[in-house]
């Protein structure tokens, strides 16, 4: 199960979402077969969340971050549960539920700020600034943003900074 979920993340990293989907899956059926690594469960259903982003199904992003987020909360591993709550608010968000979406971000927002989990804050105020720009909601959307680019000019996280700078130019 373990070395099917790391060959999923290798071929999801490397943008082979096609490959992965059904290692994420076979791993996920044998995870929750064995009734063990409630972490992993979550990592393959991050992954699947990741993939149906990718594919525009939200309905199964919104199943798959939900079902990561009740097994992270299980399983008390608060760095999961964050990632779920980030997860799960965009999903909300793509799917047009902006009032869920907002209150799940927040929640990932408060819980990063106090575990100290820089990269998860950065993403918890990325997606509050799509989610107030959605609403109309301009000048928070900017402070938004500029508080995750700035976070992510701390971290070193070219890739992020770009994503940011990007938003921040389309508000």
């Amino acid at each position: 199960a373990h070395a099917l979920l790391l060959l999923a993340l290798g071929y999801a990293r490397s943008g082979r979402f096609h490959d992965a989907a059904p290692h994420f899956r076979h791993a996920l059926r044998l995870l929750e077969k064995l009734g063990v690594s409630p972490s992993s469960q979550v990592t393959a259903h991050s992954g699947l969340t990741r993939i149906a982003e990718q594919q525009e199904r939200h309905a199964d992003m919104l199943s798959h971050s939900l079902r990561a987020l009740e097994l992270s909360r299980a399983a008390g591993d608060r760095t999961m549960e964050i990632m779920s709550l980030n997860d799960a608010g965009y999903s909300h968000a793509l799917g047009g539920n902006y009032q869920l979406a907002v209150a799940y971000c927040e929640q990932a927002l408060i819980g990063s700020q106090a575990a100290g989990e820089r990269n998860w804050e950065a993403t918890a105020w990325h997606r509050l600034g799509y989610i107030h720009h959605q609403l109309g909601h301009h000048q928070l959307a900017i402070t938004c943003y500029e508080h995750s680019l700035s976070l992510c000019r701390e971290l070193a996280d070219r890739y992020n900074e770009a994503d940011a700078l990007d938003h921040l130019g389309r508000v």
